[in-house]
């Protein structure tokens, strides 16, 4: 579905993390009911869970900004620059790949007096976590949607090693022994990332941070 105004991109971003919240809720009512033995057997199950739920969600709710951006019909010189490197990194990486000069020159040009031209940006794949959403990774994807990162890389070992790692080590088949206690604080801080990652993707879009004269609005 195109995301085409700011209460459409809300409407989505509400129904995401609604229902991923609503079934880590319910993994951990199961956790809590359960004994000993099987209480650890779900808990690196849950782990996993948890990180599919962090990429899933950063990934989707990503994407849905960056397609309100592509369907507001507005050029190049309309956006700021992390959105005029999406819609022209196509003809970036062509460039880059080239052993000549006229591609090159040919960006140039493009970058000096094409900017008038009608953005387009292929939203559907502009956002890629590499399936392995580690700080690095969110980082360059904040960089990207022109958020700022801070509120998130304080949290940098929280998601490296708690959560990346842990998932790593579970999902290559190998033991890993977590404590109920701290699943639970992974659990509480990943899901605090993910309604700021949704609050700061609302407030971008309802304030037009995507556009160069924003401070107009």
């Amino acid at each position: 579905m195109k995301i085409r105004s700011a209460s459409q991109l809300s409407d989505l971003l509400d129904e995401e993390i609604g229902w991923r919240k609503k079934e880590l809720t319910t993994v951990n009512f199961m956790i809590a009911r359960r004994r000993e033995h099987e209480r650890r057997a779900l808990l690196r199950s849950a782990i996993c869970a948890l990180y599919a739920h962090w990429e899933g969600f950063v990934k989707a709710a990503a994407t849905a900004y960056v397609c309100l951006v592509a369907t507001q019909g507005l050029t190049y010189a309309d956006l700021t620059s992390n959105f005029i490197a999406l819609g022209l990194r196509s003809r970036i990486k062509a460039a880059a790949l080239a052993k000549k000069v006229a591609p090159y020159a040919e960006l140039t040009a493009y970058l000096l007096f094409g900017l008038a031209d009608k953005a387009s940006i292929s939203w559907d794949d502009a956002i890629d976590t590499q399936s392995n959403l580690s700080s690095e990774i969110l980082e360059d994807i904040l960089h990207a949607l022109g958020l700022d990162g801070t509120p998130y890389l304080t949290k940098k070992a929280l998601i490296d090693e708690s959560l990346v790692r842990s998932r790593h080590l579970v999902a290559h088949g190998q033991y890993l022994d977590i404590e109920q206690s701290d699943y639970q604080r992974v659990y509480q801080e990943i899901i605090k990332l993910m309604e700021q990652f949704r609050t700061d993707i609302e407030n971008a879009a309802a304030l037009h941070s995507y556009r160069r004269s924003a401070a107009a609005y």
